[in-house]
């Protein structure tokens, strides 16, 4: 009776002995300890009596979940529970007898096993983890406490004790952590941008690799800014005087706003030098909270930006190249236009594919159509079934060769059927996808002038022939007579003779201006000159012969803006052709008006001319302030309606050549020739009986021409 109050006694302290330990063992530690509670109990009945004590131990260990192996002091196995079979697939029977052994996997090391046999046989308890394998082969982890079993004595082990729980799910977990921890970890030091992660207060928890270079090679962030170490309070120490103090102050308080919550983020663009070299950074400051305690993470990242921020100030300045050769080049193309527009010759503007894609307003005034009434039409469509082959082998050979094709003469068809002869010529514009210049010449007049050249010869030598023949008349007098005449009729055929040379010498003149400004094919001087002091001389050396017929020579030059660049003898010729054919056919006592407007004039709305009758023949940008006008009137005789459209025609003298007034036909031909060398032109306006007004203009050179 009192050994089974003595064991019950025993059982009771060792189970308060386990109560009180409870919270700090694990589950298997209790079992090892009631296993070994059962040893005792079992060896002071010496296996004869049963309590009920041990029935409860013996039901813990046949359904605890965890493995539990006892072995003799040599390691048979002597007895497992229903959880290690169905652990590790070895039934008792194929246990019992075995040794631990046979879960061996190779995976352990060797020192494993010499420490754990080592700790167990000299009677102290081992734990760890081992990584064995099951009866079908598949591996397996679990965390082992093995503690030796002794006799009464306390001397001699007689079994070991072995509690193992499995842990594979927690290992696989440990490792699948371990591993995203390392691809974090080497995602973010693989980052070119420089992180770290500060905790509530701003300490440093955590860097990546590139983070080192914010603090080796910036002057914003001072040297061993590493973990440990309060980046706000680094902010704050920041040299106040120093050129990095605003941005210290800006970062610092960018990061208190995430931190407090006032601001999901936070970023700002900076620049930091480093010796002669200034580069550029960029930090971001955001936020998360932790998982387990809610707490505040702050990550801060400076990325360096320096090639992106060059790479913009590149684009910038190449934005403003552009921007300045865009303005420039619209200025080009305002320019071309506006010539393109004023030119009296056709052209056209044809994409690839021979569709008409722009036309100038001569070439619609040519041609009898509304301003671009042919766009989108072929090319062919203009020209006649005769013209087609040769104007087919010049649009090929225009493709296809580089050395120049000589212009061909075809026919054109008008919007009102009429048909005219031009010379037509196509030149590549490559950088505009293929697109090619048609510029047609018209060579009607040429015609005309063959005609002409015929007139001339008969008019040349009869002009020619007339006053020769009346020098050589009133000179044969003088020398066969000259005895006989008096002195009066010897003065009356040396007039003659002065006369009919004078004569002659005009149209000598006449021929020869003709002539030299067709040898020039288009050349005019550079020289810089004031057509308005031009003007003053011309009308100053004609008032003389004005004043013979008792007419009066008005000059009015207005506003600034007359200089051009030629030649200044181009421009006397035009003054001198139109006041002296404003002196001849304008009777006595009649008046000569001259008004010269400026650039500078003709661009002011208030002050601009009035020039109705002759709208539909000037520029449509005339008052852009390019563009100087001169205006020359008179009371003389006008110009009867037929004879305008002829006017310009060189030869033409219209109703003056059945007139005593003496003329080439020239003089207002040469005019227009030299006017439009200078991209300008020139129209008049006339009644019959009631005068006669020319109107010319040119553009003058202005500060924006040169541009």
């Amino acid at each position: 009776m009192q050994t089974e109050t003595t064991l019950r006694q025993q059982i009771a302290e060792l189970q308060d002995q386990l109560d009180s330990r409870s919270k700090a063992l694990t589950q298997a530690e209790a079992q090892i300890r009631l296993l070994e509670a059962r040893q005792v109990c079992l060896r002071q009945q010496n296996g004869a009596e049963k309590f009920p004590e041990l029935c409860v131990l013996s039901h813990v260990v046949n359904r605890t979940p965890a493995s539990i192996i006892v072995t003799d002091a040599e390691g048979e196995i002597q007895y497992v529970n229903p959880y290690f079979t169905k652990l590790t697939g070895y039934t008792l029977s194929e246990s019992l007898g075995n040794t631990p052994r046979m879960l061996k996997s190779g995976l352990n090391p060797p020192h494993v096993y010499a420490d754990l046999w080592a700790t167990i046989t000299s009677g102290q308890q081992w734990e760890g983890e081992l990584h064995n394998c099951k009866k079908d082969g598949s591996l397996y982890w679990e965390y082992a406490r093995i503690a030796p079993v002794q006799d009464d004595s306390g001397g001699n082990i007689t079994h070991f004790i072995a509690v193992k729980e499995d842990i594979t799910a927690f290992k696989q977990n440990e490792r699948h952590l371990r591993e995203s921890e390392a691809f974090v970890h080497a995602t973010l030091n693989a980052l070119s941008a420089q992180i770290a992660i500060l905790d509530a207060e701003g300490t440093i928890i955590a860097v990546n690799t590139a983070w080192h270079a914010v603090t080796d090679n910036t002057q914003a962030v001072p040297a061993k800014t590493d973990v440990g170490v309060n980046y706000l309070d680094v902010l704050r120490g920041v040299d106040p005087l120093s050129e990095d103090a605003v941005t210290a102050q800006t970062i610092m308080r960018g990061m208190n706003a995430v931190i407090t919550g006032e601001r999901d983020s936070f970023s700002l663009e900076y620049p930091c030098r480093n010796g002669q070299e200034t580069r550029w950074y960029i930090v971001r400051v955001t936020h998360f909270r932790t998982g387990e305690d809610n707490a505040i993470r702050v990550v801060v990242a400076h990325e360096d930006i320096t090639e992106r921020v060059m790479a913009e100030k590149m684009l910038a300045d190449s934005n403003k190249r552009l921007e300045a050769t865009v303005k420039t080049r619209t200025k080009q193309l305002q320019r071309v236009n506006r010539r393109l527009n004023n030119v009296s010759t056709p052209i056209l503007l044809v994409n690839a594919e021979g569709q008409i894609d722009t036309t100038n307003p001569a070439f619609d005034r040519r041609m009898g159509y509304e301003s671009q009434a042919l766009l989108g039409h072929s090319l062919w469509d203009i020209f006649d079934d005769d013209s087609q082959p040769a104007l087919m082998k010049l649009w090929r050979t225009v493709h296809t060769s580089e050395i120049p094709r000589s212009p061909i003469e075809a026919c054109l068809t008008t919007k009102d059927g009429a048909t005219f002869e031009a010379e037509v010529s196509l030149s590549l514009l490559p950088e505009n996808a293929g697109h090619v210049v048609c510029t047609l010449y018209d060579i009607s007049h040429l015609k005309e002038v063959e005609r002409l050249k015929d007139q001339f010869i008969s008019v040349a030598s009869h002009d020619l022939r007339t006053p020769v023949s009346a020098i050589l008349l009133s000179a044969s007098t003088i020398q066969h007579y000259y005895d006989r005449l008096s002195d009066e009729r010897k003065r009356e055929k040396v007039a003659q003779i002065s006369e009919q040379a004078e004569r002659l010498k005009e149209l000598m003149t006449a021929i020869l201006d003709v002539s030299r400004f067709d040898a020039r094919h288009g050349r005019r001087g550079d020289t810089i000159f004031d057509t308005g002091q031009v003007l003053e001389i011309v009308a100053n050396e004609l008032k003389e012969q004005a004043a013979l017929k008792g007419q009066q020579i008005e000059v009015e030059i207005n506003g600034g803006g007359t200089h051009i660049i030629g030649e200044k003898s181009d421009i006397t010729r035009v003054w001198q052709n139109l006041l002296s054919n404003a002196i001849k056919y304008t009777g006595t006592n009649g008046q000569i008006k001259v008004k010269l407007f400026g650039a500078n004039e003709t661009a002011n709305p208030h002050h601009s001319p009035e020039l109705g009758d002759f709208a539909a023949h000037l520029p449509d940008d005339i008052q852009s302030g390019q563009y100087m006008i001169g205006v020359i009137s008179d009371t003389g005789h006008g110009i009867p309606e037929e004879d305008l459209p002829h006017l310009f025609t060189r030869f033409y003298r219209g109703w003056a050549a059945e007139s005593d007034i003496k003329g080439t036909g020239l003089g207002l031909a040469l005019t227009r020739d030299l006017l439009q060398l200078y991209e300008g032109d020139i129209a008049v306006s006339s009644k019959e009986a009631n005068g006669a007004t020319f109107c010319f203009w040119l553009p003058a050179h202005t500060a924006e021409s040169e541009t």
